[in-house]
């Protein structure tokens, strides 16, 4: 219970009126009713000022606003200014917090939502931040300034011209680089954008991350680790990418890319020269991008649609998806030289899953298909000397002469024309609407002529087949002992 106010003299009262939240208070500070005063109103005061210490709310620390020397385990929620002859530890920097290091040396600092620690040159002493975590914050590193070891949980960190970030780890937020450097970064969520010139050397991009490089930005010695790199206007190299990676290049320049497992796509005028594509790995050259010195090992992946791949080595196992629409390719494979130009295809090798499409008014000479790997020719398209090794697969929509057919399949579909064909082993099928010519049938081999499908001329050597669907012709037919001729109802 408060004293009455009869209890206490003016002055105290009015002392008492005045108190504030955060004043500290002495009982040799009241001057209060003399000993005749009454008991209860003695009590009643020391009551009330006891009530008063024990529910004033603690005071926060006051931190040092010009370091000049050592401070340790400060909150920042005002400015601090740290320059060349100060150093902070473990700093936490909360909301309308300002740590201005100007030549001085941070460690340790925690930035909070709100909280912004500004990085640079005084009197030409480098202001460093060393080992800083961002949970909410922001962090800005401009001439003259170097953050070494940031972990960024969420919030920002702008790497301005001039300023440097050394081993900064994303796993939450953004890294902005404009026009500055950042070495050794470390993206494991959030990404990194560079932009203005901007240069960063030696990241890692893993799943979840991304980086964009734009605006003459230039990237070395990356490792695209399940994440994505974006390039625009800008130049990398020495890139490495593997575990689903993928590298998207606009209108610029890729070098020295070693693709293990992932894609990069060149596109909008880009270049790429010295690739290498091991097993899971696609590099894939659009209509206006080219790319030089390429070499495609078992299972790699060069796709190149319109575009031009120069000094391509296809090893045993490589996949070549290609067109004769606008492609150049050039290069050897296990047969030798081969090249696409003006819509020619000369020599071409396709396994493994590589595909080749004669487009129209195209032609193939030469073309050898093995297992897994397929060829189409399209309407007024053309093949000649085609091989169709165990496994590999033709299909013609338009004309094919001279094929040889070595345990693949060669399909003749409507208004396919296929003429001079040798059936080594293996099977041509014609289809609805199909015509086979003078085709050589040997032992081991078959020709099947579907409902509407045509063969004329054909020649059955002992153990070969020609089997004939319901609604399927032929004739003119050369049938040798041995060989058999088969009838069968349309399935």
């Amino acid at each position: 219970m408060n004293p009455p106010v009869w209890c206490l003299r003016a002055d105290v009262a009015a002392e008492l009126k005045s108190l504030k939240r955060y004043s500290v208070f002495t009982f040799q500070r009241m001057k209060f009713m003399n000993r005749t005063s009454p008991h209860y109103c003695r009590r009643s005061v020391l009551s009330l000022l006891i009530s008063a210490l024990i529910y004033a709310p603690p005071v926060m620390a006051a931190f040092t606003t010009n370091v000049i020397g050592v401070v340790n385990d400060e909150t920042v929620d005002g400015n601090q200014r740290v320059d060349e002859r100060g150093t902070t530890n473990n700093t936490h920097i909360i909301n309308h917090g300002q740590q201005s290091v100007y030549g001085g040396v941070s460690n340790g600092s925690l930035i909070e939502s709100g909280g912004y620690q500004d990085v640079g040159r005084n009197n030409n002493y480098m202001g460093q931040s060393n080992n800083t975590t961002i949970n909410g914050g922001r962090q800005t590193i401009h001439d003259g300034g170097i953050s070494t070891g940031t972990i960024i949980d969420s919030g920002n960190q702008d790497v301005y011209t001039g300023g440097i970030s050394n081993g900064t780890t994303i796993k939450g937020g953004n890294s902005h680089i404009s026009g500055g450097t950042a070495n050794g970064t470390i993206i494991d969520g959030g990404g990194q954008t560079v932009t203005t010139q901007g240069h960063v050397d030696g990241t890692t991009i893993n799943k979840s991350g991304y980086q964009d490089i734009t605006q003459g930005s230039m990237a070395t010695n990356t490792i695209i680790n399940g994440g994505r790199q974006y390039v625009e206007q800008s130049t990398v190299g020495t890139t490495t990418i593997k575990n689903g990676g993928e590298q998207r290049v606009y209108e610029s320049h890729a070098l020295d890319t070693t693709i293990e497992g992932g894609t990069q796509s060149l596109n909008n005028k880009s270049t790429a020269k010295n690739t290498q594509i091991y097993s899971g790995g696609t590099q894939i050259v659009d209509y206006t991008s080219s790319s030089d010195v390429i070499e495609v090992y078992s299972g790699g992946v060069l796709d190149v649609s319109g575009g031009t791949a120069t000094n391509v080595t296809q090893h045993d196992g490589a996949i070549l998806k290609t067109n004769t629409n606008g492609t150049t390719v050039s290069g050897t494979n296990s047969e030798g030289a081969f090249s696409i130009h003006n819509h020619v295809a000369d020599n071409v090798l396709l396994e493994n899953g590589g595909h080749l499409d004669i487009n129209a008014y195209g032609s193939a000479n030469k073309t050898i298909i093995k297992d897994k790997g397929t060829m189409s020719v399209l309407t007024n398209a053309k093949a000649d000397a085609t091989r169709i090794d165990n496994g590999g697969v033709m299909d013609v929509t338009r004309n094919a002469t001279n094929t040889i057919i070595n345990g693949g399949t060669q399909n003749i579909n409507n208004h396919g024309i296929a003429t001079g064909t040798n059936i080594n082993s293996g099977t041509q099928n014609i289809k609805s609407g199909g015509k086979a010519d003078t085709t050589n049938i040997s032992t081991g081999s078959r020709q099947v002529v579907e409902k509407d499908g045509t063969a004329t001329g054909s020649n059955i050597s002992a153990g070969g087949s020609l089997i004939v669907y319901t609604g399927g012709i032929a004739h003119g037919v050369n049938q040798e002992t041995g060989s058999a001729l088969v009838a069968r109802l349309a399935p």
